[in-house]
């Protein structure tokens, strides 16, 4: 087995002792006009020092304890119920929190990676949680990427990054845009497929 494709035992460790943690932070309470817990700077500390994989790891790993009944929650709660209150919106947001922490991490190395390959900069990097794309690139060649992309298997993040950056270039879907592309990744077609699957 491909060693960057798979968790090994110290990193399931770590993912289990953050989500560990994030329950013990859920149940510290700090006493304001409106009180709240720590639960937040656990899902931080998770993917800040484990990266954005292992962090969402984590942070899913702890949602999912909750949502099968263990107390990990705020007030030692847990349970289906919880995830259905008016704070399970909150709860399930860190998993959304995690995925975008991720991406704020991986994409703009990725993008540096292929922009000195292919000799094409883009003026700006944006996060978004755009639903129906994964990228786009501005006239002004600012390319914006969906957190949402962080689901797909690498191959296909890079050809989102690559196709993206091919379109400071060309602004068009041409036959010169798509040789632009395939000029750096051969197998773009392939990789495209899986944003599909």
């Amino acid at each position: 087995m491909d060693a960057t494709r798979t968790i090994n035992v110290r990193s399931m460790c770590y993912v289990g002792v953050f989500a560990a943690l994030m329950a013990v932070c859920s149940w510290i309470a700090v006493p304001t006009a409106v009180p709240f817990t720590l639960q937040t700077l656990g899902v931080f500390l998770a993917v800040g020092l484990l990266g954005g994989k292992l962090g969402t790891a984590a942070v899913v790993v702890y949602v999912l304890l909750g949502a099968f009944g263990l107390p990990v929650f705020a007030n030692f709660s847990g349970g289906a119920g919880v995830l259905l209150s008016n704070t399970g919106g909150y709860i399930i947001g860190f998993i959304f929190s995690a995925l975008f922490m991720w991406a704020m991490e991986r994409l703009p190395g990725r993008v540096a990676h292929y922009a000195a390959i292919m000799g094409l900069y883009p003026a700006g990097i944006t996060i978004t949680g755009a639903r129906t794309r994964f990228g786009s690139c501005s006239g002004k060649n600012r390319i914006c990427f969906s957190w949402r992309l962080m689901q797909y298997p690498e191959e296909a993040v890079d050809y989102v990054v690559v196709h993206e950056l091919a379109h400071i270039r060309h602004k068009n879907h041409s036959p010169a845009f798509y040789a632009c592309v395939e000029q750096v990744l051969p197998d773009w077609r392939e990789r495209r497929q899986m944003l599909k699957d």
